[in-house]
């Protein structure tokens, strides 16, 4: 099957090699605001990339960084509590590795 220039730009994202998610914990909560409840981490592949869906029980409020050797995304989701995110959760299709919620 041949998958042209939006597999080679996937591939281009190789070194993406692992995604971590990080969440305030409830330790961490200001004032009268709720915790995000974080449910679930899905991994969603489309012809153009690979997309993670966090679901929860807000719209999450968020900081994303790039960080360097190794290569990887975090994502800071502030005031969420993660207790019920699995993790870690294997990807390994040659653009993310792996995803873990810290």
């Amino acid at each position: 099957m041949r998958r042209g220039p939006n597999r080679a730009a996937r591939l281009a994202l190789a070194p993406l090699a692992l995604i971590v998610l990080a969440w305030a914990s409830g330790a961490f909560a200001q004032g009268d605001k709720a915790l995000n409840t974080l449910t679930r981490v899905e991994v969603r592949e489309t012809e153009k990339a690979t997309e993670i869906v966090l679901s929860g029980d807000t719209p999450p409020t968020f900081t994303v960084f790039k960080l360097s050797d190794p290569t990887r995304l975090f994502v800071d989701v502030s005031n969420a509590d993660i207790g019920k995110v699995d993790s870690p959760i294997e990807v390994d299709n040659g653009v993310v590795s792996q995803i873990t919620a810290l």
